[in-house]
């Protein structure tokens, strides 16, 4: 360890506390890769002049663990992580749209599938980290190991897994004033295909994998009928935000407090 710190100190490398691995959230893993990866040259050269030096065979032993796939996964990792860590985060916000849910689900993809898999079959860009590592060693793409796009699109597919319904949650954007149409004449057909959708999924009873029954949350007519009247509400609250805005127009128009409220509650989690 003071080796470290001594190396530390001469390469001018950030001095890091060690973190108890059982006090280290999941999330916290984005931070652990980000570190060992500023270190990682450090590292290496505090066991080579253990191993070398000192013969010391356990930093002799972990030397060898540090190979070259072992560099080039935590130079992955760290750039995967940093992509993952930014999608946790919206999560971890005090409010969060169902409609932006999609939105940021689609970024996350479109950037482990640029950097790590490749569009269409080009090559992928592998930024920062990794596309460093692979410049200052004359690394080409094609000797870089096959896990690293297998492991990216197995992310991507858990990830996909895990919100099955995003084209769904994209539909509650017609909900946010943000996105009504400026002009009048596109107000006719605004939102009814995204309201079509809403009311089928949430105006039916559903069953649980347990056989238990799950009563509809809308009277899916009611709401296909109340919508073609709501977005014209909304240009009263084109400024304000979704839940404010839509409070504001319960409290002008009772006749929208059954049904609509369910709908709109729904835009939020």
């Amino acid at each position: 360890m003071q080796n470290l710190k001594m190396i530390q100190d001469a390469l001018e490398d950030p001095q890091l506390n060690i973190l108890n691995i059982v006090n280290t959230r999941w999330l916290s893993m984005s931070n652990s890769v980000k570190n060992l990866h500023q270190i990682l040259d450090s590292i290496i050269d505090a066991l080579r002049y253990d191993a070398e030096i000192e013969k010391n065979n356990l930093a002799k032993n972990l030397l060898n663990e540090l190979d070259y796939e072992f560099i080039i996964s935590t130079k992955y990792l760290a750039d995967l992580m940093f992509i993952l860590t930014k999608l946790i985060n919206v999560f971890q916000k005090e409010y969060v749209s169902f409609a932006d849910i999609k939105i940021h689900l689609d970024i996350a993809y479109d950037a482990i599938t640029a950097q790590f898999i490749g569009i269409d079959g080009s090559t992928p860009s592998y930024v920062i980290h990794l596309r460093k590592y692979m410049q200052d060693f004359n690394i080409l793409a094609d000797n870089l190991p096959p896990f690293i796009k297998s492991f990216s699109e197995a992310i991507i597919d858990s990830i996909k897994l895990r919100f099955p319904q995003s084209n769904l949650y994209y539909s509650f954007r017609i909900f946010n004033p943000k996105f009504l149409p400026v002009k009048e004449s596109k107000l006719v057909n605004y939102g009814n295909e995204d309201i079509e959708k809403l009311a089928t999924y949430y105006g039916i009873d559903k069953m649980d994998g347990d056989g238990n029954v799950m009563e509809k949350v809308i009277n899916g007519n009611d709401v296909k009928q109340k919508w073609k009247v709501a977005k014209y509400y909304m240009k009263q609250i084109r400024n304000q935000d979704v839940v404010g805005g839509w409070e504001n127009i319960f409290h002008m128009y009772p006749d929208f407090s059954k049904d609509f409220p369910n709908v709109v509650n729904l835009v939020k989690i």
